[in-house]
């Protein structure tokens, strides 16, 4: 799938944008190693647009739209996507740590495609992010509270300390992914899939452990 978004948006036309916009539309435009101030976008629509390595790192996306959107090996760490909507876009090889996605606007719904990214110390709460896919994502010490997230794809992610509070997993697929610690009392878990022996964290909240005997 991936491959395949890439090899579309790659033939689009490259534009230069200017470190710091708004009002401004734009559509089927790939834009290359662009570094953007802090002051970052304000009030822009894109669409069908690949960004390829640019750097929106600790910048301010205010009120930005995207819609089917592809990110690769870009840098948004620390980034700040005040009342920003995401819209099935996609991040391959992105550097997302540090970003609070509940200031988004997802009165519009919210879909995401991240691969092989690292979103440490991101923030998920009172949040509907159901139906996103997550592999083989870095998630250390991120945080999922009170988030819809039905049938979500986490596999092959790595959770190393973050935390599930009161959130909704049916049908989420954590397999193959590790070092969640997610507590059946306070999250839904209901039809969703885990691998062994991962699944095993499921039972730390009542102090059950498993243990060959010889």
């Amino acid at each position: 799938m991936k491959k395949k978004f890439l090899a579309h948006y790659r033939a689009k036309v490259q534009l230069a944008l200017s470190p710091a916009v708004s009002d401004e539309e734009y559509e089927n435009v790939h834009f290359r190693e662009h570094r953007y101030t802090p002051e970052g976008m304000r009030s822009i629509t894109f669409r069908k647009c690949l960004f390829s390595r640019c750097d929106f790192s600790e910048g301010e996306l205010k009120k930005v739209r995207f819609e089917q959107c592809v990110f690769a090996d870009c840098n948004l760490n620390v980034a700040k996507l005040t009342d920003s909507q995401f819209d099935n876009t996609m991040f391959i090889r992105c550097r997302l740590s540090g970003i609070d996605w509940s200031a988004c606007n997802t009165s519009m719904g919210f879909t995401v495609q991240c691969y092989e990214s690292d979103l440490s110390y991101n923030i998920f709460s009172s949040m509907d992010i159901s139906e996103s896919k997550f592999i083989k994502c870095q998630f250390v010490e991120a945080l999922f509270s009170e988030v819809k997230a039905r049938k979500c794809k986490f596999r092959r992610s790595d959770f190393t300390r973050s935390q599930f509070q009161k959130s909704v997993l049916i049908g989420a697929d954590f397999r193959k992914a590790k070092n969640y610690l997610i507590n059946p009392h306070e999250n839904i878990c209901k039809n969703a899939k885990f691998s062994y022996p991962e699944i095993l964290g499921l039972l730390y909240p009542f102090g059950i452990s498993e243990e060959d005997i010889e």
